[in-house]
Protein backbone atom coordinates (compact mmCIF):
# COMPACT_ATOMS: atom_id res chain seq x y z
CA UNK A 1 0.00 0.00 0.00
CA UNK A 2 1.37 3.52 -1.01
CA UNK A 3 2.49 5.92 1.93
CA UNK A 4 -0.71 8.44 2.15
CA UNK A 5 -0.18 12.26 3.26
CA UNK A 6 -2.51 14.75 4.36
CA UNK A 7 -1.13 18.73 2.57
CA UNK A 8 -1.90 21.56 4.56
CA UNK A 9 -0.98 24.95 2.16
CA UNK A 10 -0.28 27.79 4.63
CA UNK A 11 -0.36 31.14 2.85
CA UNK A 12 1.82 33.79 4.01
CA UNK A 13 -1.46 35.89 5.27
CA UNK A 14 -2.21 33.33 7.90
CA UNK A 15 -1.75 34.14 11.33
CA UNK A 16 0.41 30.90 11.97
CA UNK A 17 3.60 32.76 9.98
CA UNK A 18 5.49 34.21 12.29
CA UNK A 19 7.39 37.28 11.00
CA UNK A 20 10.55 38.90 11.87
CA UNK A 21 10.88 42.40 12.59
CA UNK A 22 7.03 42.30 11.54
CA UNK A 23 4.58 41.01 9.10
CA UNK A 24 3.88 44.46 7.93
CA UNK A 25 5.71 47.95 8.06
CA UNK A 26 2.25 49.94 8.17
CA UNK A 27 2.06 53.06 6.27
CA UNK A 28 4.18 53.42 3.34
CA UNK A 29 5.38 50.19 2.00
CA UNK A 30 9.22 49.85 3.29
CA UNK A 31 10.81 46.37 1.86
CA UNK A 32 13.99 47.60 3.63
CA UNK A 33 12.38 47.86 6.90
CA UNK A 34 10.77 44.37 7.01
CA UNK A 35 8.24 42.38 5.47
CA UNK A 36 5.12 44.10 3.19
CA UNK A 37 2.40 42.97 2.14
CA UNK A 38 1.63 42.81 -1.50
CA UNK A 39 -0.84 41.78 -3.78
CA UNK A 40 -0.81 40.69 -7.56
CA UNK A 41 -1.64 42.85 -9.45
CA UNK A 42 -2.27 45.33 -7.80
CA UNK A 43 0.76 45.54 -5.29
CA UNK A 44 0.70 47.45 -1.97
CA UNK A 45 -1.81 49.08 -0.51
CA UNK A 46 -1.47 52.50 -1.23
CA UNK A 47 -3.14 53.87 2.01
CA UNK A 48 -4.11 51.84 5.73
CA UNK A 49 -7.49 50.29 5.92
CA UNK A 50 -7.37 49.53 1.54
CA UNK A 51 -8.83 46.37 0.80
CA UNK A 52 -6.81 43.66 -0.42
CA UNK A 53 -7.07 42.38 -3.98
CA UNK A 54 -5.01 39.73 -5.94
CA UNK A 55 -2.99 37.07 -4.30
CA UNK A 56 -0.84 38.05 -1.56
CA UNK A 57 2.53 37.73 -0.99
CA UNK A 58 5.15 39.07 1.62
CA UNK A 59 8.44 40.96 0.46
CA UNK A 60 11.47 42.12 2.20
CA UNK A 61 14.46 43.62 1.51
CA UNK A 62 15.62 43.60 4.76
CA UNK A 63 18.98 41.18 5.57
CA UNK A 64 18.60 39.46 8.29
CA UNK A 65 14.62 39.59 8.36
CA UNK A 66 12.99 36.08 8.88
CA UNK A 67 9.77 33.81 9.08
CA UNK A 68 8.85 30.84 11.30
CA UNK A 69 6.54 28.09 10.19
CA UNK A 70 5.33 25.37 13.34
CA UNK A 71 3.62 22.20 12.02
CA UNK A 72 3.57 19.05 12.82
CA UNK A 73 4.33 16.46 10.16
CA UNK A 74 6.96 14.64 7.65
CA UNK A 75 7.86 17.60 5.52
CA UNK A 76 7.24 21.21 4.13
CA UNK A 77 7.91 23.39 0.79
CA UNK A 78 8.30 26.55 1.28
CA UNK A 79 7.26 29.38 -2.29
CA UNK A 80 8.04 32.56 -3.11
CA UNK A 81 11.52 33.82 -5.34
CA UNK A 82 13.94 36.17 -5.08
CA UNK A 83 15.78 38.81 -6.76
CA UNK A 84 19.64 39.34 -6.36
CA UNK A 85 19.20 37.80 -2.30
CA UNK A 86 20.10 34.51 -0.68
CA UNK A 87 18.73 33.13 2.36
CA UNK A 88 18.79 30.21 4.62
CA UNK A 89 16.72 27.59 6.01
CA UNK A 90 16.57 26.34 9.56
CA UNK A 91 14.98 23.19 10.40
CA UNK A 92 14.12 22.78 14.64
CA UNK A 93 16.69 25.63 15.12
CA UNK A 94 19.51 23.51 13.20
CA UNK A 95 20.48 25.14 10.30
CA UNK A 96 20.28 23.11 6.71
CA UNK A 97 22.03 24.99 4.11
CA UNK A 98 22.38 28.46 2.72
CA UNK A 99 20.46 28.91 -0.45
CA UNK A 100 22.53 31.23 -2.80
CA UNK A 101 20.07 32.88 -5.17
CA UNK A 102 17.55 29.61 -4.76
CA UNK A 103 19.96 27.20 -6.33
CA UNK A 104 22.32 24.81 -4.28
CA UNK A 105 20.54 21.42 -2.58
CA UNK A 106 21.65 20.05 0.65
CA UNK A 107 21.54 16.49 1.99
CA UNK A 108 19.90 14.82 4.91
CA UNK A 109 16.92 15.71 5.23
CA UNK A 110 16.99 16.54 1.37
CA UNK A 111 15.87 20.30 1.20
CA UNK A 112 15.81 21.27 -2.37
CA UNK A 113 15.79 24.91 -4.16
CA UNK A 114 14.46 26.28 -7.45
CA UNK A 115 13.39 29.48 -7.49
CA UNK A 116 12.81 29.37 -11.69
CA UNK A 117 9.79 26.99 -10.09
CA UNK A 118 9.15 29.11 -7.70
CA UNK A 119 10.19 26.77 -4.56
CA UNK A 120 12.09 27.91 -1.94
CA UNK A 121 12.90 24.78 -0.01
CA UNK A 122 11.79 21.11 -0.36
CA UNK A 123 12.37 19.07 2.69
CA UNK A 124 10.67 15.30 3.31
CA UNK A 125 11.35 12.65 4.99
CA UNK A 126 10.77 14.28 8.74
CA UNK A 127 9.43 12.11 11.98
CA UNK A 128 5.82 13.29 12.03
CA UNK A 129 6.78 15.05 15.07
CA UNK A 130 6.23 18.98 15.31
CA UNK A 131 8.63 20.93 13.57
CA UNK A 132 9.90 24.35 12.91
CA UNK A 133 11.37 25.71 9.73
CA UNK A 134 12.95 29.27 9.51
CA UNK A 135 13.50 30.92 6.78
CA UNK A 136 15.80 34.05 6.83
CA UNK A 137 17.08 37.05 3.94
CA UNK A 138 20.43 37.38 3.25
CA UNK A 139 20.56 41.05 1.67
CA UNK A 140 23.62 42.53 0.46
CA UNK A 141 24.28 45.87 2.62
CA UNK A 142 25.67 47.27 -0.61
CA UNK A 143 21.89 47.10 -2.69
CA UNK A 144 19.94 49.66 -3.41
CA UNK A 145 16.08 49.76 -2.34
CA UNK A 146 13.77 47.46 -4.35
CA UNK A 147 16.85 46.04 -6.21
CA UNK A 148 17.33 42.85 -4.00
CA UNK A 149 14.67 41.17 -1.98
CA UNK A 150 12.92 37.86 -1.07
CA UNK A 151 9.56 37.23 -1.38
CA UNK A 152 7.42 34.60 0.47
CA UNK A 153 3.57 33.10 -0.68
CA UNK A 154 3.03 30.30 1.35
CA UNK A 155 3.71 26.77 2.96
CA UNK A 156 2.93 23.77 2.05
CA UNK A 157 3.22 21.16 5.13
CA UNK A 158 3.14 17.35 4.68
CA UNK A 159 1.61 14.85 7.68
CA UNK A 160 0.33 11.36 8.13
CA UNK A 161 -3.04 11.06 8.13
CA UNK A 162 -4.80 10.39 11.29
CA UNK A 163 -6.10 6.60 11.20
CA UNK A 164 -9.57 5.97 11.62
CA UNK A 165 -11.13 3.42 13.85
CA UNK A 166 -13.03 0.45 12.05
Amino acid sequence: MADTYVQLTIDDSSPSVAYSPFRDTLGAPNPTAGWNPYYDPNGYAASPGQLANGTSLHITSLNGAALAVQWTGTGVQLFGNTTNAAYTVALDGVPISPFPNASTTATSPAPSASSASGLLADIQGLPDVPHTITLTALISSGSTSGSSMLVFDRAVVLSSPVPTSK
